[in-house]
């Protein structure tokens, strides 16, 4: 018997689910180890500020979070499709039955 190939809207799902958790991955593995290196230890006197963030705060967790929402944006607008999922019950049903749509 010949394997079924998957449905187009399940691949599609699959690709962009992969995707998305990958660059949550990548964005958690940064802030976490960023946080970690360069959070703890320093002397207050020593801190250094970026657009009024202590420097770890804003490479560590603004950065990664301005750059998964351009990220996930450009996801979105050129990554994710619509697929056609067939034809609606109900309209299927009013075509078998003749009933007309606009009343």
């Amino acid at each position: 018997m010949k394997p079924r190939s998957p449905h187009p809207v399940l691949q599609s799902a699959w690709r962009e689910a992969l995707i998305v958790f990958a660059i949550w991955g990548a964005a958690a593995t940064w802030c976490v180890t960023y946080a970690a290196l360069y959070g703890y230890g320093g002397k207050t006197a020593e801190i250094k500020y970026v657009l009024g963030f202590p420097e770890w705060i804003f490479w560590g967790l603004v950065m990664p979070w301005v750059t998964c929402v351009a990220l996930s944006a450009i996801v979105s607008q050129f990554i994710m499709r619509d697929e056609d999922l067939g034809i609606d019950p109900e309209e299927a049903m009013k075509e078998i039955i003749g009933e007309d749509s606009d009343a």
